[in-house]
């Protein structure tokens, strides 16, 4: 079968001729009309035929003549005002776990808190290492006759001290990304109300009613 070039624009894509695809469709459609088939391949029929309807929208999404047509265009728009609302609604509301999915991102083990709950309990955790420190581990009433020996007190300062200078490091990290990620969700935030201005401008083009929409802050939230 002979392939043949059109001037839709596809990036990266070789146009192909339907007939056989066409042809195939109709030999499928009066098989199934004229057979009966057990349930078993009636599932694997139903699977691969619902395969189908997204094969031939990803092919809408990469062909700029049928994006570009205006009632797909207008639609395209509308969709990405809706999503890009959606998330600069969450992060607006839901700052602290929007924060927590970029740490995720970044390496924060997924088992541990709330990053905001685990940066207060290890600064607390410092803060009492410390405290052991200075008081160089003096224990006032033993339970054990070893807690006043020397060389333990020398141990436990040691491994306290170490102790301290990782989770310090471990400490700083996460701090650090934090903020990266809280610079990631503004820089993310102020893109999405320039784009939205845009969004705007460009179905208002396309002649849909968009002058309440364009009344209201560019960082509004529904």
């Amino acid at each position: 079968m002979k392939k043949g070039k059109k001037s839709m624009k596809v990036k990266s894509e070789v146009i192909g001729e339907p007939t056989h695809i066409l042809k195939l469709l109709n030999k499928i459609d009066t098989e199934l009309c004229n057979n009966f088939f057990e349930m078993k391949a009636r599932t694997q029929i139903r699977e691969m035929v619902g395969n189908l309807p997204l094969i031939l929208d990803d092919m809408d999404s990469k062909d700029e003549d049928f994006q570009n047509l205006p009632e797909n265009k207008i639609k395209s728009l509308w969709k990405e005002l809706e999503d890009k609302s959606e998330l600069l609604k969450r992060n607006k509301e839901q700052f602290h776990l929007q924060v927590q999915v970029g740490l995720l991102h970044k390496g924060y083990p997924q088992g541990n808190p709330m990053y905001h709950t685990w940066i207060e309990r290890t600064k607390m955790e410092l803060e009492e290492d410390q405290m052991k420190i200075d008081s160089k581990l003096k224990i006032i009433n033993p339970m054990f006759e070893f807690q006043n020996n020397k060389r333990w007190k020398e141990i436990q300062i040691k491994m306290t001290t170490r102790k301290i200078k990782a989770t310090k490091e471990n400490l700083k990290l996460v701090e650090q990304q934090v903020e990266e990620v809280k610079n990631d969700i503004t820089a993310q935030n102020e893109k999405i109300k320039n784009r939205r201005v845009q969004i705007l401008e460009e179905l208002e083009k396309l002649g849909e009613d968009v002058k309440e929409l364009k009344k209201k802050a560019p960082d509004y939230i529904n």
